[in-house]
């Protein structure tokens, strides 16, 4: 757009595009009413979209609230999952090195990343997460003559 002429022309038209319709029944057909809320709705090819409420964006899950108590379940999940992994694959092993390479690998990533943006305030969530490292420690300690893994630090 090289001048202010143009954008007039470009709004004008819009403008008497939309005056011949009656606003009501635009509305009526891009939204839905519930609890006192607008939701428009999305169509492409006659089928309407579903509505989501959270999503995931660069790894974390944001929902509308941004409570990120979504995203802390769903990184403790991955984590204990590929805890699981290491437990299943390195069952024979007895060097506590050797599982500790394999935990930052597959494991601390998932728990780390992203962490400045939904680093937990509430004591539940830290609880839990510490929960997968404490499960970490017992089972790369498991061969050991220890009584209580949790106070043993590796190097």
């Amino acid at each position: 757009m090289e001048n202010k002429a143009q954008v007039d022309v470009i709004y004008t038209d819009l403008k008497a595009a939309f005056d011949k319709i009656d606003h009501n029944i635009m509305l009526s057909k891009f939204s839905l009413r519930s609890n006192n809320q607008t939701h428009f709705v999305a169509c492409i090819d006659g089928t309407t979209l579903r509505r989501a409420t959270e999503f995931t964006d660069l790894g974390v899950v944001l929902d509308p609230k941004l409570t990120f108590n979504a995203n802390y379940t769903s990184i403790i999940a991955k984590a204990n999952r590929q805890l699981g992994f290491i437990s299943k694959i390195a069952k024979d092993f007895t060097d506590p090195h050797c599982l500790k390479y394999l935990y930052c690998a597959l494991v601390r990533h998932i728990v780390e990343t992203a962490s400045i943006v939904w680093t937990p305030n509430n004591i539940v969530w830290n609880l839990r997460i510490e929960r997968v490292q404490r499960r970490f420690i017992r089972i790369a300690l498991r061969h050991l003559p220890w009584r209580d893994p949790l106070k043993v630090i590796i190097e």
